[in-house]
Parts: C-alpha cells; sequence; structure tokens
C-alpha cells in the first residue's frame, strides 16, 4: 500500500502514541568536516549548503512538528534560514525492534533573511493538496506563486521515521522508504513568468526544491522530553 493511502492504519491507544517527545540537534559544517577527516569519510554531495543549523523534532501524536533554524550558502550569500514542518502521523507499523511512523507534512513555512542586518528576503508557505497540486517546474523543483502560497501534493510530502525508544532516523538502512523532503531555496533573476496561454504570472522571484533531508540533522538527534501527554479534559 502506498504511503499516501494509508489514513488511520493504528491503534490509537498504543502505548507509544500516548506520549510527548522531543528532540534536538545541532550541526555546524567546520566541526563535522573535522570529524568526517578524522573518521575517513568522504564530503556528501549536499543539495542544501548548511553552514549552521539546529533542529527541534516534537512528536505529539498524531501530530509532529520540525523547527528547523539554520545558516546557509544561498545564491553565494549567507542566509538566514527558518523553517517550520508540521504534520501528521497517518499510520504506524513495527518492524524488527522499532515502530516505522507514516508521516504526511501537511504545511511548511519558510523565511529567508539577510545574515547581518536580519532584513527579510522571502517568505512562502507550502501546503498539502491533493486534488488540484501545482505542477513542477522539472523534478522536484517549483515556482512559488506570487501569494506566497504553494500548493504540493503527496508526492513531496510523504515520509517515513524510524523509532526505535530514544533513537530516531530518517533514513533507511535497506533504501525501501521514503525520507523527508525540505526545501532548497533558489533566488532568481526576474519575477515574473510567461504562462502557457502567453500572459505574464507574476509570481515571487524564487524557485523551491524539495530535495530528502540531510542526514547529518538526524545523527545527533538527542531526546530531551519524554512524558505522557494530558488527556483532553470532558465535557
Amino acid at each position: 500500500m502506498c504511503i499516501r493511502d494509508r489514513v488511520n492504519t493504528f491503534n490509537e491507544n498504543h502505548k507509544d502514541l500516548k506520549r510527548k517527545r522531543i528532540w534536538e540537534s545541532h550541526f555546524d559544517k567546520q566541526t563535522s568536516a573535522k570529524q568526517q577527516e578524522r573518521l575517513g569519510g568522504k564530503k556528501a554531495d549536499k543539495k542544501i549548503a548548511y553552514l549552521t543549523a539546529s533542529s527541534t523534532f516534537t512528536l505529539t501524536p498524531p501530530t509532529w512538528e520540525l523547527q528547523r533554524d539554520s545558516t546557509q550558502m544561498i545564491a553565494h550569500e549567507e542566509r538566514k534560514v527558518c523553517e517550520t514542518y508540521i504534520g501528521r502521523i497517518i499510520g504506524m507499523e513495527s518492524q524488527d525492534d522499532r515502530n516505522v511512523y507514516h508521516m504526511c507534512t501537511e504545511s511548511i513555512t519558510c523565511s529567508v533573511k539577510d545574515k547581518e542586518d536580519d532584513e527579510e528576503l522571502f517568505e512562502f508557505n507550502v501546503e498539502y493538496n491533493t486534488e488540484d497540486p501545482a505542477k513542477p517546474v522539472k523534478k522536484h523543483v517549483y515556482r512559488v506563486p506570487g501569494n506566497g502560497y504553494l500548493q504540493v501534493g503527496a508526492n513531496e510530502l510523504s515520509w517515513h521515521l524510524n523509532d526505535d525508544n530514544e533513537e530516531i532516523w530518517v533514513e533507511s538502512r535497506s533504501g525501501e522508504m521514503q525520507k523527508l523532503m525540505c526545501l532548497s531555496v533558489h533566488p532568481l533573476a526576474s519575477a515574473a513568468s510567461t504562462t502557457s496561454d502567453g500572459s505574464d504570472d507574476e509570481g515571487t522571484p524564487l524557485e523551491v526544491m524539495f530535495v530528502p533531508d540531510d542526514a547529518q540533522q538526524w545523527y545527533s538527534m538527542t531526546q530531551t522530553v519524554s512524558c505522557l501527554m494530558k488527556k483532553p479534559k470532558e465535557k
């Protein structure tokens, strides 16, 4: 069954779905490069040029949230990027000694600022829409429309999360799972484009590419909170 077809295919009373858990990770390119060099590792071909990144992943079944504040190289300039990914767990299964959650990203907010003076350069939103999603410019690449709201379907917003008690990861060790897709921002030279009927479509001077999230952002995820969620008060 395709992940997008799974709806509430899990036991909502499962003990692992009754806890609120939070993980945090911190990434620094210079520290990471030194670690890779010491371990004899090769540099990865990254789609997003992170310089630093701090991520907080919160799991409050059936919902989840990923908050990431980073410094990136975008169009040869250092930029501050603030992203919030919000979604739901739509399925769960047990594999070996871990749980595998079937996840759907329902919305993304992204803000890009100048690193020096904090001037906001771009702000846009991505929303889950299976009925009328935007057509990609090319594979996984979309033009952000003028209203700042990009509608995208399940191909970009469905993924799996592996949960082995305190350890979580988005990478499949056998390659059969979908990874979290995050945003790579690409400013354009012009804000105007021409549609197929010859009219001008005033949009933002911005394209975004959905790319598999950098595994290094998850390697150092450390659980900082684990507690039972409060039951909602009965009316």
